[in-house]
């Protein structure tokens, strides 16, 4: 799968490469296009849940179609888990996923992607892991220090540019 992270986290850290640009161009692309199609905001990225399977994998399957194209998997490949049911109830905004698109990729997407985490995933101290589109739902006041240390490199990121 295809996700914001790693691969935006290591263009901002390391700074991008062709091939790095060339796949953040897909993934950009692919996820404008689908959340028209959709009508519902597309940020996968890996990261913690608050209930099983505890953690999963979101992202674009290049060879998929529709809406499977949006996958979701979990540690130990969870087979049980790879059902179009559970990828629509799992889908989410990744928090961090709509700051390195903003970092990475000024456009009115990313502001879409920013203001709805800005609304929706804020926590008393920072911001949860992410928000499922299904239903608006914070991961329960479930936030993690990966996703929170991204955001912060990401906001550095943009003072900088």
């Amino acid at each position: 799968n295809l996700g914001a992270e790693p691969l935006l986290l290591e263009a901002l850290e390391l700074g991008p490469t062709a091939a790095m640009r060339y796949l953040e161009d897909v993934l950009f692309t692919a996820q404008v296009t689908s959340s028209d199609a959709m009508e519902q905001l597309l940020a996968p990225s890996e990261s913690p849940r608050e209930t099983a399977p505890w953690f999963t994998y979101r992202g674009l399957r290049i060879e998929a179609a529709g809406e499977a194209r949006w996958d979701v998997m979990v540690p130990g490949n969870g087979q049980s888990y790879r059902t179009p049911d559970f990828r629509a109830q799992v889908r989410m905004i990744a928090s961090k996923a709509a700051f390195l698109w903003s970092a990475a990729r000024p456009h009115p997407y990313s502001d879409r992607l920013l203001a709805y985490i800005r609304s929706h995933g804020r926590m008393t101290s920072g911001f949860v892991s992410g928000v499922y589109t299904a239903d608006d739902r914070p991961t329960r006041d479930y936030g993690d220090v990966n996703t929170n240390g991204i955001i912060l490199q990401a906001i550095a990121q943009m003072l900088r540019a």
